[in-house]
């Protein structure tokens, strides 16, 4: 898509910057490597696995009894 008045291209937009976000701009990115993307969020929007930002560490964590 482009700009009818100066023939640039419009970026996409991607709201949040969680997996689904960056796996949008990824896929988005593979099929043209030239389209403006944006994202918004309201975090710092940098990548970072979830599994590595859990609030509470595996020793804090109850154990079950079975």
């Amino acid at each position: 898509m482009t700009n009818a008045t100066s023939g640039k291209a419009l970026p996409v937009v991607i709201v949040g910057s969680g997996l689904a976000g960056y796996t949008v701009a990824r896929e988005l990115r593979k099929l043209d490597k030239q389209v403006p993307l944006v994202v918004v969020s309201r975090d710092h929007a940098g990548f970072y696995p979830s599994r590595c930002c859990r609030t509470r560490s595996p020793a804090a964590r109850p154990r079950r009894r079975w």
